[in-house]
């Protein structure tokens, strides 16, 4: 996710909370809860968003 995080944004890109979901759902990720960001994070055009820190949890299966 961080090595994606490099290379798709760049000065004035904003993190948004549909970017991180959509990073996150792959195949055989059945359900995406986001807790943080839930608004975005906007960046001036001189600004840059750095991704400090990324909690994950398994939740198991949902059948």
């Amino acid at each position: 996710m961080t090595s994606k995080t490099v290379t798709q944004s760049g000065l004035g890109w904003d993190l948004t909370p549909s970017w991180v979901i959509g990073e996150l759902q792959r195949p055989g990720v059945h359900k995406v809860e986001l807790h943080s960001p839930t608004t975005d994070i906007r960046a001036n055009a001189n600004q840059a968003v750095r991704l400090m820190h990324l909690n994950l949890e398994f939740a198991g299966r949902d059948r």
